[in-house]
């Protein structure tokens, strides 16, 4: 398995998200149906709570503008089945355009707190410390345009229980990319503290969770120190504590 390097890990603000869907069909799927069947049937067995639902992966993107007063995030995305998705993340199969895409939120607190979700039981990873996201649905599309700040702020009012008046509107984006992942994070200010966010979450929250296991406050990089943390939301944590 490839895995990048911190210094590699591309890290840029953006001022727009324009994400479109491909019609074609998922070439990846097409040429490893046989291989993507008898891996679903074992996967299936060790983790019989996945559905083999419509998913999303990005067959290309940029950042138009990167030098400019109004860079832009651009990005096309194929649908496919989980099945196909989970074979693929499987497989290692990186490439610089086609990549695992999702949206998320930087909620930064007015103590200087980032918050961040601890993923539960029934994901695909469990214990990884990752902002708010998740797939690309269906839903999240307006013909074939993808409502990207829709898109986050389902995902964001779902696994945070608030609601969107909370949130306001993202005045800026942050790209990272790396270990064939790029995520897009809308930049949010919260007018709470760290310590008290995460005391109502748990308050609402029960007691068995299987999404999202905790809400973890960061006030400093080396608050990561002791979770499992994937290489491209190190990077936007570091530049994100660099903006208070």
């Amino acid at each position: 398995m490839y895995v990048a390097s911190e210094a590699s890990c591309g890290v840029t603000l953006v001022n727009n998200v324009a994400v479109q869907l491909d019609g074609a069909t998922w070439p990846f799927a097409t040429h490893n149906t046989e291989k993507i069947s008898v891996f679903w049937q074992k996967e299936q067995k060790n983790h019989p709570h996945f559905y083999d639902g419509q998913v999303h992966v990005m067959t290309s993107w940029q950042i138009r503008g990167a030098q400019s007063s109004a860079p832009s995030f651009i990005g096309n995305l194929c649908r496919t089945n989980f099945a196909s998705f989970l074979y693929w993340k499987a497989c290692h199969v990186h490439s610089q355009d086609e990549v695992d895409f999702s949206g998320g939120a930087a909620l930064l607190c007015a103590d200087g707190a980032l918050l961040m979700v601890l993923t539960g039981d029934h994901t695909m990873a469990p214990g990884i410390l990752e902002f708010p996201s998740g797939f690309v649905e269906v839903s999240d599309f307006e013909d074939n345009k993808l409502n990207f700040d829709r898109h986050v702020e389902r995902e964001v009012t779902e696994e945070l229980v608030i609601n969107k008046e909370e949130l306001g509107r993202p005045k800026q984006y942050l790209v990272s990319a790396a270990d064939g992942v790029v995520q897009v994070l809308s930049i949010f200010i919260v007018d709470t503290n760290g310590s008290e966010f995460t005391e109502r979450w748990r308050g609402r929250t029960e007691a068995l969770r299987s999404e999202i296991s905790d809400v973890v406050t960061i006030y400093r990089f080396s608050d990561l120190a002791g979770f499992s943390t994937p290489a491209h939301v190190k990077a936007a944590v570091r530049y994100l504590l660099s903006l208070r």
